[in-house]
């Protein structure tokens, strides 16, 4: 997968070339070194919630498919699984203002991001991490 793409949930308007527009997609680009540092936030707390779940599951639990797994299923996992997700918002935080875009060309400053809803930012963070670390881990 090249990038990763998200629809907004909740309602968000970014000033461009002197005009409101309504934002309907976010993109964000396959974890490269540029952001490397942030990512490995994300890779090292998803890596330890899911030893632990696995641990308490036992080896017999199996594993789900990566198209079965839904954004909000990754959040709620590292959360049982003791992940740090404030570090994990704040990384992402970093990810998203370094790479994101809304609508495909308009860059996300700390001013949009801000306006940005905790459910949008929540299913970014839960559809990054499944889309480019889960998939890892089950491939």
């Amino acid at each position: 997968m090249e990038k990763f793409e998200h629809e907004f949930k909740d309602h968000l308007e970014i000033a461009a070339k002197g005009e409101k527009l309504k934002a309907e997609t976010f993109h964000l680009p396959a974890p490269s070194n540029y952001v490397i540092g942030h990512v490995t936030v994300l890779d090292q707390e998803f890596s330890k919630a899911m030893l632990k779940i696995a641990e308490q599951e036992g080896a017999g639990a199996e594993e789900k498919e990566n198209a079965d797994v839904a954004a909000s299923e990754i959040i709620l996992m590292m959360s049982a699984g003791g992940s740090n997700l404030s570090a994990c918002y704040s990384a992402m935080e970093k990810i998203i203002i370094k790479q994101g875009k809304i609508n495909s060309e308009y860059p996300v400053n700390k001013v949009i991001f801000d306006k940005m809803s905790y459910r949008d930012t929540k299913e970014i963070l839960g559809g990054y991490i499944k889309d480019f670390l889960y998939s890892s881990l089950v491939d």
